[in-house]
């Protein structure tokens, strides 16, 4: 089982590490690490990307993925001397995964300050891809123009406030009688990592995020729609 650094230390872009096996499947070829601070694509996340080195040779990691619990590296070109056993140096894409963190926490931001505003509006799910981003929710504003109006006034009152944010892992009863109002089933046979921005319910999530709003620096929202009791708001940092 590869050991996820990114969870606890998602600051660090470098690290060594040692390769346990390495394989292809339709995406293609991928090898998998010991450890890594490579995000896998999921949660709304897109995947992290940057280099391996290897001796003096580098490879190209274009996209990490979670296949029945193991994290696939994809690379290319195929790492020839790809033994068992031996060490690599892993490096991340630092710019990409910072921006990819800032929309995470992004739309985390924009999930907690909408249902506040508006009870009638639940968050499911988001898509945080930079250039298509999200938040969908059940339900819909009473008055789209003035709930807009108050969502991005509060976002930038909340980024102003510069609150902390926090990731840390819940027993399953303990996740479960702090976030019962979710719209969504919470697993019971494991710890629950969660996401918590001071002064809102901490939700479930296995993302990296910023560790104040600050860092987000600006949020647009861009626009709100709803169709069939389904509200997608989109924004961009």
């Amino acid at each position: 089982m590869t050991k996820s650094i990114y969870l606890e230390s998602p600051e660090i872009y470098e690290i060594t590490a040692k390769i346990i096996e390495s394989a292809s499947d339709e995406k293609g070829d991928f090898i998998i690490f010991d450890q890594t601070i490579f995000y896998p694509q999921g949660g709304g996340q897109p995947a992290d990307q940057g280099r391996v080195q290897a001796d003096e040779k580098t490879y190209t990691i274009y996209d990490t993925r979670r296949v029945e619990g193991q994290i696939q590296h994809y690379l290319t070109p195929l790492l020839s001397d790809s033994i068992e056993g031996s060490k690599v140096t892993l490096i991340l894409d630092k710019e990409r995964r910072i921006l990819n963190t800032r929309y995470h926490t992004a739309g985390h931001l924009i999930a907690a300050l909408a249902q506040e505003i508006s009870t009638t509006m639940k968050p499911t799910k988001g898509h945080h891809f930079p250039g298509e981003a999200s938040v969908q929710f059940n339900g819909e504003p009473e008055d789209k123009i003035s709930f807009l109006d108050k969502l991005q006034i509060e976002i930038n009152k909340t980024i102003s406030d510069n609150k902390k944010v926090q990731t840390n892992d819940l027993d399953p009863m303990t996740a479960k009688k702090i976030m019962n109002d979710l719209s969504y089933k919470l697993p019971t046979n494991k710890k629950l990592r969660v996401c918590n921005i001071a002064g809102f319910p901490s939700v479930p999530c296995g993302g990296t995020h910023v560790m104040h709003l600050g860092e987000l620096k600006k949020i647009k929202i861009l626009k709100c729609k709803t169709k069939k009791g389904q509200t997608k708001i989109s924004y961009q940092l």
